[in-house]
C-alpha cells in the first residue's frame, strides 16, 4: 500500500519500471521480483525542504548522493566509489561507497541464487569443457587469491565462514590470502565484488598431505569482516542428509576458475553438471585404498576439474535449493585422466567438525584470545 506499485520480474525491471519511481528490493513475496512503484513519494528535511523518497533512500540508507548518468560526477563515482542501480529517480544513480544492495531478509536464505543457472548442455561434463556461468547464478563462490592471483576456490557457508580444501593452504599463510566474494570474471572488477582479509584458517587434524588419497581434505576460513549478502553474494546450504544420500544423484554441479586446458576462458567462472557416482564404482575406477567413505565422486573420467578449482564446491539441487555435497580434492592426470572420476571431500561426514570449529572460535572470542591466534593456521 505504501508503495502503490506492482511486483515485476527483476530481470525486466529496467523496462517495466522505466517510467516509474523505483524497483524496490526486498518487498515482493518472490525473490525474483521487485516492486515497481507507480507514484512518487517524498521525504521532508528538518529545514522543511521536500525530497523525493528515492533521493532520501540513497542519502539515508546508502549514505550516498544521486548523480545524473553521463555527467562527470557519475564518472568520478564509478571510478572512486560505487554506483547502485534502481535507487534514484529516472536517469540518475546512487553514488555510494557501497557496491551492492543492502541486505534484505530474503538475501540471508541459503542455496537460492537470484539469477537462473545456465542449464544449456555442452560437449562434456568437465569444467575444462564447460559453460560460462551466468553472473550471480552461483553466489556462494569465493576466489581465494594471493597478490591478486587466483589459486583456489571456496564457498560461503555463513557471513564470516568459507569452506575450502586443506591442501589449498600448504603454501600460503592467512596473512597472504584475500577472499573475493561476488567474483565472476577474474580480469574484470565487478560492482558485486568485495575483498575480505583472512583472520584464521582451520585445517582438519586428520589431513595427511603426503597421502595419495588426501584424506580429510577440508578447511574452514574465518574472515575478518562479514560478507554483505545481496543478489550476487549468498551462502550455500550445508547438507543435513544422511551419508550416501546424494550418491548417484542426477542434479549435481561443479564450478570454478581453474585451468581449462585452453578450451574455454578460465578468467570466466565455469560450470558443468553431471551425476554423482556410487562409492563402489568410484573405487572400481580408482582403487579401494584410495577412495574413503568420506569421499564422493563425480563424472567417469572424460575430463575433470583442474588446477585452481581445488577447494571449490560440488553442489546438488533438491527442492529448489543447492546443498554443498563436496569440496574439490583431486582428480585424474592432466585434468583429463579418462576413466578416473573427480574426487571430492564428502561434506556431510564433516558437519560435526564444522560445528566443532565454529564453537572453538566462539570460545576464543568469549575469552578474549582471538588476537593471539589472528593470522594463524590452526589444526583442529
Amino acid at each position: 500500500m505504501k508503495y502503490n506499485g506492482l511486483c515485476k520480474n527483476r530481470l525486466l525491471a529496467h523496462k517495466t519500471c522505466a517510467h516509474t519511481v523505483l524497483p524496490f528490493e526486498g518487498i515482493c513475496a518472490s525473490l525474483l521480483d521487485v516492486c515497481c512503484a507507480v507514484q512518487p513519494t517524498t521525504d521532508r528535511h528538518d529545514n522543511g525542504d521536500v525530497e523525493h523518497e528515492n533521493v532520501s533512500i540513497c542519502r539515508k540508507l546508502y549514505k550516498g548522493t544521486c548523480v545524473t548518468e553521463g555527467t562527470s560526477a557519475a564518472g568520478d563515482c564509478k571510478k572512486y566509489g560505487g554506483v547502485s542501480d534502481f535507487i534514484c529517480p529516472e536517469r540518475q544513480r546512487c553514488c555510494t561507497k557501497f557496491h551492492t544492495l543492502p541486505t534484505t531478509k530474503a538475501d540471508q536464505s541459503c542455496g537460492e541464487p537470484i539469477k537462473p543457472v545456465n542449464e544449456a548442455s555442452s560437449g562434456g561434463w568437465r569444467i575444462v569443457n564447460g559453460l560460462n556461468a551466468t553472473h550471480g547464478s552461483w553466489p556462494w563462490m569465493v576466489s581465494l587469491q594471493v597478490y591478486n592471483q587466483h589459486f583456489c576456490g571456496g564457498t560461503i557457508i555463513d557471513d564470516q565462514w568459507v569452506l575450502s580444501a586443506a591442501h589449498c593452504f600448504r603454501s600460503h599463510a592467512a596473512g597472504e590470502i584475500t577472499a573475493v566474494v561476488g567474483e565472476h570474471r577474474l580480469d574484470n572488477e565487478e560492482e558485486s565484488e568485495a575483498d575480505h582479509d583472512i583472520q584464521q584458517i582451520f585445517i582438519h587434524k586428520g589431513y595427511v598431505p603426503s597421502s595419495s588419497s588426501s584424506p580429510n581434505d577440508i578447511a574452514l576460513v574465518r574472515l575478518k569482516t562479514p560478507v554483505r549478502y545481496n543478489s550476487h553474494v549468498r551462502k550455500v546450504c550445508l547438507p543435513e542428509h544422511e551419508i550416501g544420500y546424494f550418491d548417484e544423484y542426477q542434479d549435481c554441479h561443479i564450478t570454478g576458475w581453474g585451468d581449462t586446458n585452453n578450451k574455454a576462458d578460465k578468467k570466466h567462472l565455469q560450470q558443468f553438471s553431471y551425476e554423482s557416482l556410487s562409492l563402489k564404482e568410484c573405487r572400481y575406477r580408482w582403487a579401494d585404498y584410495l577412495i574413503k567413505d568420506s569421499h564422493i565422486c563425480i563424472g567417469r573420467g572424460e575430463g575433470g576439474a583442474c588446477m585452481g578449482d581445488s577447494g571449490g564446491p560440488m553442489v546438488c539441487r533438491e527442492d529448489g535449493k543447492f546443498y554443498q555435497v563436496g569440496v574439490t580434492s583431486f582428480g585424474g592426470k592432466d585434468c583429463e585422466g579418462e576413466g578416473f572420476p573427480n574426487v571430492y571431500t564428502r561434506v556431510n561426514t564433516f558437519m560435526g567438525w564444522v560445528n566443532k570449529v565454529q564453537k572453538i572460535y566462539g570460545l576464543l572470542e568469549e575469552e578474549g584470545k582471538l588476537a593471539k591466534f589472528e593470522g594463524t593456521t590452526l589444526t583442529v
